[in-house]
């Protein structure tokens, strides 16, 4: 069974947010805005479905927090935590994602994104 999450925000505030340093994608160094959100327990990445903002990024377990990967895997069950890149968010803008998580065989009855 596939389930799908979205995740939406906006820059309420009255200045672009700030991009951090220590951010690698595809192996080269830069310095993004990231949103960040980890895979839950008992299920497994598919894919993203729609993003309206920001660059779709993939992380594996054993990568560094803020180290990604901008394509696809082969194997996208091995994605444990997911990331949106921004060279910029300026006040008053918007970005949502959604993305589908395949529940695993022998999952719990409840799953949960924290």
């Amino acid at each position: 069974m596939k389930t799908t999450y979205t995740i939406a925000g906006i820059n309420k505030g009255d200045v672009s947010a700030l991009p951090r340093s220590g951010i690698t994608i595809d192996g080269i160094a830069s310095n993004k805005i990231i949103l960040l959100d980890s895979i839950p327990s008992n299920v497994s990445f598919v894919q993203f479905t729609e993003t309206t903002n920001g660059q779709e990024l993939y992380g594996y377990e054993g990568n560094g927090k803020y180290e990604f990967t901008s394509s696809l895997p082969s194997e996208p069950a091995l994605v444990s935590f997911i990331g949106l890149a921004f060279d910029e968010l300026g006040p008053g803008e918007e970005f949502s994602t959604t993305f589908q998580v395949q529940i695993n065989p022998g999952a719990s009855d409840t799953v949960q994104n924290r």
